[in-house]
């Protein structure tokens, strides 16, 4: 086992080791290779020591860790877990949580013995709850033998992490993941613990929770690597940063989920990196995050845009301006911050998304990868669910002459069968209804029509609710669930159905079909 353990860091250091330069001098295989992750790294180096463990899909570094997991890594860094094991096995420890079982429980019963953990309620541990980053960093504080309440208090953990070397803004935020979980791990195996000054890996090899000569592996790979945390950001080695410069280039994509805003491609060559980085005054460069924030948040200042119009890209048409949701185009600058911290820790050359993402009263904006799209240029009803267009039909809305379906954003709800419908001039049964506004507006059947779509809205039109085909209305009725966001929009004022050059309808759609 030792063997197999040492080959397989030994084969990590090799991999991290080789520069993009290397990989290509190897032509005996053409397979365009996936840039590895810090976060990949990471967990890759720890599950050869058996800290870090996969799930059924895989690492899954993506989705967030939960407190479970969580849990199980800190009895891990403990050099505990098969003590939990057998202390389990023999009835000595034990929980009082009833949401906890399996596998877990052995964790569980651990720290509850040893007053590492008191869950979220009497009887409670939360074990499906997401892991946050400040979770995380008190049961690796607690690893590091501090105690909370007396070392620090949760308030402030994130920021005793930081000057204990656990952690740095912008490297951990946004949601953090299974993948940060791991990253923030390593960095803290090389951190002092509180009593006598040993390092946290070191201190799993004296509670021969992991081998020596594997630990000394790690240890070299880290003191190979030049890289630590502070509170301001990343500290790399100057021998490191300064051979690294010499072919080092970060291109960044400005991107946007919509060809209609302008983008551009900013290339960080020697010099801007150079700029970046403020030597300590202890033979290691700072890379602050503040100085990476300013820089993102000048980049959001030139390509964003402000009180423009949402960019929706519909089924009919593309990429539209509905000028009726009005939003700010800027860049997730904590997302770019992550991504620059992420490729200066591999300081290997590559590229970076930097999208402008849409924000309305400050916060993202979308309307998310479930929804239905009434288009009233073209009289069409696209129903989109989970991403993938599952409806797409022609109907009639309201009459151009007063009776205009108004254009908004709305929410389906209050779904009927069986219903009378009844105005000032009609009362008519029909077998399905989906409230939009309030419950004057909405989806419907229409037994009385014949034929959809076409130019019959404008003058012989509906009472400004979206009649829907028989079983497209079925469908919809049996498929669309309350609070589904509903996107009306279009031209919707009266023209002459004679004159083509009057029409709004799409002269070349994209999918479905045009009013014509």
């Amino acid at each position: 086992m030792k063997k197999r353990i040492s080959l397989l860091l030994v084969l990590l250091l090799l991999v991290s080791a080789l520069t993009p330069a290397a990989l290509a001098a190897d032509d005996a295989d053409t397979t365009e290779a996936v840039p590895a992750t810090p976060e990949q790294l990471a967990a890759e180096t720890l599950s050869t020591i058996g800290v870090f463990r996969g799930t059924g899909n895989g690492f899954a570094l993506d989705r967030a860790p939960t407190r479970l997991e969580a849990a199980a890594m800190l009895v891990r860094l403990y050099g505990a877990e098969e003590a939990a094991q057998t202390a389990f096995e023999n009835g000595e420890i034990s929980h009082p949580f009833t949401d906890v079982s399996g596998w877990a429980e052995p964790y569980i019963a651990w720290l509850y013995a040893n007053s590492l953990t008191r869950g979220v309620g009497e009887n409670t541990f939360g074990s499906t709850r997401s892991c946050s980053a400040q979770n995380y960093a008190v049961f690796l504080l607690r690893a590091l033998g501090y105690a909370d309440g007396e070392d620090f208090t949760y308030a402030d953990a994130l920021a005793f992490a930081a000057d204990c070397g656990v952690y740095t803004d912008g490297l951990f935020s946004g949601t953090f993941t299974r993948g940060d979980l791991a990253l923030m791990t390593w960095f803290a195996l090389f951190c002092k613990c509180k009593e006598g000054g040993t390092m946290l890996l070191q201190s799993l090899v004296n509670a021969k929770a992991v081998d020596a000569d594997a630990a000394r592996k790690l240890q070299n790979q880290y003191q190979n690597d030049g890289v630590s945390l502070s509170k301001d950001g990343l500290l790399i080695a100057s021998s490191k940063w300064q051979s690294a410069l010499q072919e080092l280039t970060i291109t960044v994509n400005i991107a946007s989920n919509s060809p209609t805003l302008a983008g551009d491609t900013i290339t960080l060559d020697k010099e801007a990196l150079t700029a970046l980085a403020e030597n300590d005054g202890t033979g290691r460069v700072l890379i602050s995050t503040a100085s990476l924030r300013t820089l993102a948040e000048g980049w959001s200042e030139t390509y964003g845009v402000k009180n423009g119009p949402f960019l929706f890209e519909s089924y009919v048409k593309g990429w539209t301006e509905i000028d009726f949701l009005t939003c700010d185009y800027k860049l997730d600058t904590d997302a770019a911050v992550k991504e620059l911290l992420h490729q200066l820790l591999l300081r290997q050359s590559g590229e970076i998304d930097a999208p402008l993402n849409c924000y309305r009263n400050g916060k993202l904006f979308s309307i998310g990868d479930t929804y239905v799209e009434v288009d009233f240029d073209n009289q069409q009803l696209t129903f989109f669910k989970h991403g993938q267009m599952v409806l797409n039909s022609n109907v009639v809305t309201g009459k151009l002459d007063g009776h205009q379906t108004p254009v908004g954003l709305y929410y389906s709800h209050n779904k009927q069968t069986n219903c009378v419908l009844v105005g000032p001039d009609f009362r008519v049964f029909v077998n399905y209804w989906i409230s939009i506004i309030y419950d004057v507006i909405g989806f419907h059947d229409a037994s009385w029509r014949s034929v959809f779509g076409g130019e019959y809205y404008v003058n012989d039109g509906s009472h400004g609710c979206i009649n829907t085909p028989d079983a497209a209305m079925k469908y919809l009725f049996y498929n669309l669930d309350d609070n589904t966001p509903v996107l009306m929009y279009g031209r919707n004022t009266w023209y002459d159905v004679n004159d083509p050059s009057a029409s709004p309808v799409t002269k070349d759609p994209i999918h479905g079909q045009t009013a014509k």
